[in-house]
């Protein structure tokens, strides 16, 4: 039987989830539900957000509402003295109290990981792993809900505010009972969760053969739009500094974009060659307005009922949400 995978990655949650919500009413006018059949969410920032959501509800359709609502709550994070500190380089862009009552308003105040209804994972960076007789370092870190998994007993704001805290971006969390190690968005390791996915799918016991993933990207990028560089060279190299790749006014933190874009392409490479035709990478182009309303992204959401439908999605979904995979 099919395993299927939703791989959600970090960046415009709000697109990404207008995308999805078009691709699930084109699945339902064919007599079959895309969310309704994913055993697996897996999710990077914005994407693990998303990815909780749709695992939150018994319909995961239902959470498009809450996706759109955690966008707006994200764009109202900004508050004058944080932007007047931004400015001065003194602290993150974004504050995090509207993230806090959004998840006490959505999963309840003292909700856990274990209380979210299928399978899934978050993927943030640990800032130190606080060993003492190896070596200590900063590592990536994956919350799941599966059973035995010692992170199933924590606070889904806490993992939220941790897999959101990009640099620069938002404050550095460590979380409520404030112990433990501190943590940054999982982008800084991998902003496409795929492989992650993947792997703990093996590590559960899944052939490699019986999973099919659909890893979405984000119809925008950290600072910018595009996805390339024609740097004005001269005798065959260009000389860019920190203005250049940080502070261009026309592509800001283009050096961010560049670690963030080449890193997903690499993980989604990997994916293709382990998987072939059952990966599907979807990229939706940037539009304006809903998403049915553009062409480009009617290309892309053709092409991706075309997979879903050739993975065998084209039977009824589940009634129920299916348990967390056990350890």
């Amino acid at each position: 039987m099919t395993y299927r995978i939703l791989s959600l990655d970090g960046g415009n949650g709000g697109k990404a989830g207008v995308f999805l919500s078009t691709l699930e009413r084109r699945a339902d006018v064919l007599g079959f539900s895309v969310l309704g059949q994913i055993d697996l969410f897996a999710g990077t920032s914005n994407g693990a957000v998303n990815a909780l959501l749709m695992a939150w509800f018994d319909d995961p359709v239902l959470a498009f509402e809450a996706v759109l609502r955690f966008d707006d709550e994200v764009r109202e994070s900004q508050t004058p003295w944080s932007i007047a500190g931004t400015v001065m380089g003194n602290n993150a862009a974004m504050t995090t109290g509207r993230i806090k009552a959004f998840c006490d308003d959505v999963f309840g105040p003292g909700a856990i990981l274990a209380d979210v209804k299928r399978p899934v994972m978050v993927s943030t960076v640990q800032l130190d792993n606080a060993l003492v007789d190896a070596q200590r370092s900063w590592s990536p870190r994956t919350f799941t809900n599966f059973a035995g998994d010692i992170g199933r007993v924590e606070l889904i704001v806490d993992v939220v505010l941790r897999t959101m805290a990009m640099p620069l971006q938002y404050p550095i969390y460590q979380g409520g009972t404030e112990s433990g190690p501190a943590y940054v968005d999982g982008a800084v390791a991998s902003n496409n969760p795929a492989m992650t996915a993947l792997a703990a799918a093996l590590g559960q016991g899944r052939k490699l053969e019986d999973i099919a993933l659909l890893s979405i990207g984000t119809p925008r990028n950290l600072a910018g739009q595009s996805r390339y560089l024609a740097p004005r060279l001269s005798e065959g190299s260009a000389d860019w500094g920190y203005r250049q790749w940080l502070l261009d006014p026309f592509n800001p933190l283009v050096l961010v974009d560049l670690f963030l874009q080449s890193g997903a392409t690499a993980t989604s490479a990997q994916c293709a060659q382990l998987l072939g035709a059952r990966f599907q990478r979807v990229d939706p182009p940037v539009f304006t307005g809903p998403a049915w309303d553009a062409p480009e992204s009617n290309v892309v959401l053709d092409a991706t009922v075309d997979w879903l439908k050739a993975q065998g999605w084209e039977h009824p979904a589940p009634a129920k949400a299916p348990a967390a995979p056990a350890e």
